[in-house]
């Protein structure tokens, strides 16, 4: 199977709004334009992380006018041509295709392994709760789109610890760049090869667990299985959209052929499931193959910041005490993004360990190393925020505030996959220890150190290090009374234009509102939101339903689709027939309408609990729900109270033409000046 050219994150400058989000989590500066135009990755810096593409909210509306046909996008994308969901400016390349061609192929044997991340995200794309644990569905599914063999990460993941843990064993012991650096993350790496080329070093010579994978499945998986290595197709499925680029890497063919032949995002593997009509949560729990299936609590929590150094301290120890570990749950190094240190007492020896999630927060310590003042022995790196569960690559948050929930709640489930798994340290696994024995000899033997293993080179060097303050500050909450027309009684919304970068997000929110099911899996196009925006070049203009005090939309409706209650006016479903009455009456052109649709308008979301979507979405704080008449009404009634109240109204006035004589006559002069 030939291999896929071209970016693997790119921003589409037709959707792109140039509301600079991106620019604001890229960790490297990767992303470059002014404010309200298209921007561009700049290619040789970007270290594919994907997290440009995770909060990316401008998409393709139906009504923006200009823009490639649907399926042209999708084309240019690498996307099945079945995939529903919006589509937004920043994407990664596509490679879902490749895979069901594959699968067609009856002359390839078909190898699948899927990460510790993609079991607690994967369910999200079917609307089952965020941060739902279903490994034994993600397996089913994988059978039943046509995998010969349905085999997981984590197996290689316990193997990683095995040849990463003896590496620093012999690192502390005989020798060698110390501290050492975790090299899993491959956007880690790649930033380090970029732009610390000195400190490779220092970087451990482990592949992967995903590039252990594909050397194994090309070799003891094709001899366990009895087949010709060069017809085995290897596809992994990951939470990173870096695993792609990791992939490719030319040194990565170790077993004779490309180890890794395609990797799949999270997301990815959700369009392959729907395109093939599988019911993924009516899907059995199923087990993962043997022998490249098996795995420990410790290769499982890879996925989250500080797994690896948990899993490589469990091994650790009883690797150098021949002691059980005192306590399995290492607290000490978990955590989300920020930098944590602790001493871990091992033996005689005092292991100092660190743990680095985001890069910003990674090069601090990278300009001690440098300078020679580092103290610790192992460092473990994560890209993205904390760690493969909020990976580039896993199923997209509509909502920040859905955003942190899902991060939160894929790594509860992450650790208490680990906690009710009956194996949970690394040099437990029956199916590594078999594996050395009947095929790769011992842990940094010849070997292994052959295929597990390889080398890391400089790459383009004089990047800016990225450091912290990159993110913008939220507006602070704008005073409602300062921005409503007091002239109106009924409610609205408001939009501060200065304030509003054009994002979209308000947009994306409205539609999602009534969805309940949090990521873009669950949105399907066509986006017709309650509100009205137009693109202006690469700028957004927004407009809201105003709520007349007497709608000409209202008698306009043949069906009587138009309902008027609190205030508001509605659209009643069941009833509208889609036709263009209430457009033609509408003085804003608030109303819209699309092809095999109801009527959409704002209804100001008033069943919904937290009010409106799109202002409780707004990254700027750029939109207010305003009730000008409630607001009167509390003015007066706070007047009135003023002026029946001591000190006020006709005595403040008699006060006010005496001289003045003193300070409580100055306090009532002031007061009675507010009013």
């Amino acid at each position: 199977m030939s291999a896929t050219s071209g970016p693997i994150i790119s921003i589409d400058k037709e959707l792109c709004t140039g509301c600079k989000r991106c620019t604001e989590v890229c960790p490297v500066n990767a992303i470059e334009g002014k404010k309200g135009e298209p921007q561009t990755v700049v290619a040789d810096r970007c270290v594919v992380c994907g997290q440009c593409v995770q909060v990316c909210s401008a998409f393709a509306s139906i009504f923006d006018e200009g823009v490639a046909p649907r399926e042209a996008k999708l084309a240019e994308r690498g996307l099945l041509p079945t995939v529903r969901e919006p589509l937004f400016a920043a994407y990664n390349r596509g490679d879902a295709a490749r895979v069901k061609d594959g699968l067609a192929d009856a002359g390839l044997f078909t190898m699948v392994q899927c990460a510790p991340a993609v079991r607690v995200s994967i369910a999200e794309e079917f609307g089952l709760p965020l941060g739902s644990l279903t490994p034994g569905k993600m397996a089913a599914a994988l059978r039943r789109l046509g995998f010969d063999r349905v085999y997981d990460t984590n197996f290689t993941a316990d193997l990683t610890i095995m040849e990463e843990g003896s590496e620093l064993i012999k690192r502390v012991t005989e020798g060698g760049a110390l501290p050492m650096f975790t090299s899993c993350c491959p956007a880690w790496v790649k930033y380090l090869e970029q732009t610390y080329p000195e400190l490779i070093p220092h970087l451990s010579s482990c592949k992967s667990p995903q590039q252990m994978a594909g050397a194994l499945f090309k070799t003891y998986g094709a001899k366990v299985d009895g087949v010709d290595p060069a017809t085995v197709l290897s596809v992994s499925v990951m939470p990173c959209t870096c695993k792609k680029f990791e992939s490719e890497r030319p040194e990565m063919q170790d077993s004779g052929f490309r180890d890794v032949d395609v990797v799949l995002t999270t997301r990815e593997l959700g369009y392959l499931i729907k395109d093939a009509g599988i019911d993924f949560a009516g899907l059995p729990e199923e087990a993962f193959d043997k022998p490249l299936g098996v795995y420990t609590g410790a290769g499982n929590i890879f996925g989250v910041t500080g797994g690896v150094m948990e899993a490589a301290l469990r091994t650790g120890y009883e690797l150098i005490t021949k002691e059980p570990v005192p306590k399995l749950e290492m607290n000490f190094v978990r955590g989300g993004e920020g930098v944590r240190k602790a001493t871990v007492k091992v033996g005689k020896l005092s292991l100092k360990v660190a743990v680095a999630s985001g890069l910003a927060n990674v090069a601090p310590l990278l300009e001690q190393i440098r300078s020679g003042e580092a103290d610790f022995h192992f460092l473990e790196v994560m890209t993205c925020p904390v760690g493969c569960v909020s990976g580039g690559g896993q199923a997209k948050v509509l909502l920040p505030t859905d955003r942190t929930v899902a991060y939160e709640t894929r790594t509860a489930a992450t650790y208490s996959h680990d906690e009710h798994l009956p194996l949970r340290k690394s040099h437990d696994n029956p199916e590594v220890k078999k594996l050395y024995k009947d095929f790769l000899g011992e842990p940094l033997g010849h070997e292994s150190h052959h295929l597990l293993h390889t080398e890391y080179v400089p790459s383009n060097q004089g990047y800016p290090v990225p450091g912290p303050g990159r993110r913008r500050v939220p507006a602070p909450a704008r005073r409602q009374e300062k921005v409503a027309p007091m002239l109106r009684v009924t409610p609205l919304i408001h939009r501060d234009a200065a304030a509003c970068i054009g994002c979209r997000l308000c947009e994306v929110a409205c539609q999602a509102r009534d969805l309940r099911r949090p990521t873009v899996g669950c949105l399907e196009e066509p986006v017709v939101p309650r509100l009205r925006a137009d693109r202006r070049g690469a700028a957004v203009e927004l407009a809201f339903c105003a709520h007349c005090e007497e709608p000409a939309c209202l008698p306009a409706c043949p069906e009587g689709a138009l309902v008027r209650r609190d205030g508001t006016v509605s659209v009643d479903a069941a009833k509208c027939r889609g036709c263009p009455h209430c457009l033609a009456a509408c003085p804003f052109g608030t109303i819209r309408i699309a092809p095999n649709a109801s009527a959409r308008k704002c209804d100001l979301c008033l069943t919904r609990p937290g009010g409106p979507a799109c202002v409780e979405a707004c990254p700027e704080n750029a939109l207010a729900r305003v009730e000008p008449g409630r607001d009167r009404k509390e003015k007066n009634l706070a007047a009135a109270l003023a002026l029946l109240a001591p000190g006020t109204g006709r005595q403040a006035a008699q006060a006010a033409s005496r001289p003045a004589a003193g300070n409580a006559d100055d306090r009532t002069h002031k007061q009675a000046g507010e009013l």
